[in-house]
């Protein structure tokens, strides 16, 4: 937003101030009743005010394993997770609690980047119709579009029914706990989703407030118990989708 202040027109000779429009052509103007000079001065400051907005994250790791991250606010909340020297996980979250398909785009994004990593060929991320909430195709048509659903990594009411009301949350959590959280929330899903249906689709499981869940010694734990479990289920795949592709794994597996 900018405003722009116009100046008195001054001659440009004594530099008295005139009673004369800035816009005035210079053939119609009137010589200087001080020194009679037809030259002027014209003079403007224009005052702007730029607003600037910036997301920081942050993943701290150790001998390649990820121990630790952190981000500024994004989308309405801000969040943190590290793993502390007894192995549990501890996690901070404050700002807004998440409704409805809000962050779905973004879960979207991240989960096609990080399948472009791994060498999937989609390049595109396309608006999705029930039961999917995007879909992911291939600009050169080689491979069908693949349907995906998103839905919370965490589906405690208690969590989010927290943020909702003080707007900020900190709980520590045992591995197993956490891996008890995904297993629900896959669960809930495989409920409510018939088996014709559930072949078709991929679960991306929203952690992008919750990056803790996806730290290695999670995911590792994850798909040493349950991998087998998961791909039971007969979901094309299931993906635990973090804030960064960094974060971002395929749980259905039990090989990182």
């Amino acid at each position: 937003m900018n405003d722009r202040d116009e100046q008195p027109v001054r001659c440009n000779n004594c530099h008295a101030i005139l009673a004369e429009s800035p816009n005035l052509a210079g053939e119609n103007r009137q010589p200087c009743p001080t020194c009679g000079s037809l030259s002027r001065c014209l003079t403007a400051s224009i005052n702007e005010t730029i607003r600037v907005s910036s997301h920081i994250s942050m993943l701290q790791e150790r001998q390649g394993e990820a121990m630790g991250f952190s981000e500024s606010e994004h989308h309405g909340t801000a969040s943190g997770s590290s793993l502390e020297e007894d192995g549990n996980l501890q996690y901070s979250i404050e700002g807004k609690s998440p409704q409805g398909e809000q962050g779905t785009p973004a879960v979207c994004e991240v989960l096609l980047a990080r399948m472009k990593e791994l060498g999937y060929p989609y390049d595109t991320v396309l608006s999705g119709s029930e039961p999917a909430d995007c879909v992911f195709a291939d600009s050169s048509k080689r491979k069908l579009p693949q349907e995906v659903q998103v839905a919370r990594a965490s589906v405690s009411q208690g969590l989010w029914q927290q943020l909702r009301y003080t707007s900020a949350v900190n709980r520590t959590l045992t591995t197993a706990m956490v891996v008890k959280e995904l297993c629900d929330a896959i669960q809930l899903k495989e409920r409510k989703l018939v088996p014709s249906v559930r072949c078709s689709l991929v679960l991306a499981l929203d952690a992008t407030r919750l990056p803790g869940f996806g730290f290695d010694r999670i995911v590792q734990e994850f798909r040493r118990s349950q991998g087998s479990w998961a791909a039971s289920l007969g979901f094309k795949s299931i993906w635990l989708v973090g804030p960064i592709t960094r974060l971002t794994w395929r749980l259905d597996s039990e090989h990182m």
